[in-house]
């Protein structure tokens, strides 16, 4: 697109006024202007300083005017951007080539790529100059408090990971003309601090601290751990310690007299296999369980519980600390993070309770399979 071989008159620019109007009605976008965080009258206003000062055709500020138009569709709520923007240019009347150039261009400007068509740089330098508004900072943090800010993952993502984002988009893009440069850099610099005491100010009063629900997760977390070890090794202790003192006195007694007490044979190798078993299952029920190490990503997103301490085993005190930081003050990514360690340590006790159960159910069927054996031998052999 480095050269505009489309060329745009007034009937495009009404055709793309008309589309927009049908998206706000059939949408019932009564709050339109509240919504509009670029302003329009303002931004026209720009595009004429820069048509004096770079020299643009009139087929270049029509293609401009475009864009700022289409620009206000992305000030919605995120989560209806794509579907307002597909409305728009299913009304949208305009020729196929037309129609393909003005995709382009938006993905081309989206993806913050150099273009050195000089209408789409002007159209980009006035869209990110009005991020640089109060009024635009201001409707980011009131979607955040009211909790309608949504991302490509939708409520998966954390809200002030988006705001943290829109900072990082904002400053990573460069102003693409040198009067956008010499008008605005100083404005950037401001906007970026603000937005910067925001992010660090809601960290703050996020923190571990005053997070109320960071403190349970982490009392909840210790209290669950806690249990699992005491029920595990109380409950299998229990079966090791019976079976063990089973297994002292039949062990040498079976040596020793194996052949006066040949009768019952049976009875005490039931009774020693039993036990040995059950110590077995006794023991695997109390060993630690192997698990992969969860990857970095997975704790930081709270697909995996950081709190949780066969997780973070091969991470370095540094490494643990910055991610504990990092995952208490994203409230959505600490819900994650909850429902993880719940989830997890219900899978793990899960296991263990399931081999206490084989370790009972194999103590309880040999004792009675012993009893049974040894009433059978004095009936049935003589003594």
């Amino acid at each position: 697109m480095e050269n505009q071989s489309v060329k745009f008159f007034t009937e495009d620019l009404a055709a793309v006024k008309q589309s927009l109007n049908i998206v706000v009605e059939s949408f019932h976008l009564d709050d339109f202007e509240e919504w509009t965080i670029i302003n329009l009258k303002q931004a026209f206003e720009y595009a004429v300083l820069f048509k004096e000062e770079l020299k643009l055709s009139e087929q270049d500020m029509y293609l401009v005017k475009m864009l700022l138009h289409i620009f206000v569709l992305e000030n919605f709520e995120p989560a209806m951007v794509a579907e307002l923007k597909n409305a728009f240019f299913a009304n949208l009347k305009m020729e196929p080539t037309k129609l393909n150039f003005l995709k382009k261009a938006l993905l081309l400007i989206e993806q913050n790529k150099e273009e050195k068509q000089t209408s789409l740089a002007v159209a980009a330098d006035i869209k990110h100059r009005q991020k640089l508004r109060k009024k635009y900072f201001e409707h980011q943090t009131m979607l955040y408090k009211e909790d309608i800010l949504s991302g490509e993952e939708g409520s998966n993502m954390d809200k002030l990971t988006l705001i943290e984002n829109f900072y990082h988009n904002m400053n990573s893009y460069s102003f693409k003309t040198k009067i956008a440069k010499k008008l605005w850099k100083k404005k950037k610099i401001s906007a970026l601090r603000i937005m910067s005491q925001f992010i660090e100010k809601s960290k703050r009063e996020n923190s571990l601290l005053f997070n109320k629900i960071a403190m349970t997760m982490i009392k909840t977390s210790s209290r669950n751990q806690i249990d699992l070890i005491n029920i595990a090794d109380k409950r299998a202790g229990i079966m090791i310690t019976v079976n063990a003192i089973l297994l002292t006195l039949m062990i040498p007694l079976f040596a020793s007299y194996i052949f006066d007490v040949s009768s019952f044979i049976i009875p005490m190798l039931i009774l020693i296999i039993s036990s040995g078993i059950t110590i077995v299952l006794a023991t695997l029920a109390t060993k630690p369980l192997n698990r992969k190490s969860p990857e970095m990503y997975d704790l930081i997103k709270g697909n995996r519980s950081i709190f949780y301490f066969d997780n973070f085993k091969d991470l370095n005190k540094g490494q643990f600390t910055k991610t504990v930081n990092d995952l208490v003050v994203k409230s959505s990514y600490l819900e994650n993070a909850i429902y993880a360690d719940l989830y997890d340590t219900g899978i793990k006790l899960s296991l263990k309770f399931k081999r206490l159960r084989w370790c009972y159910s194999i103590f309880a069927i040999g004792i009675i399979s012993t009893i049974i054996s040894f009433v059978f031998c004095i009936l049935y052999f003589d003594i």
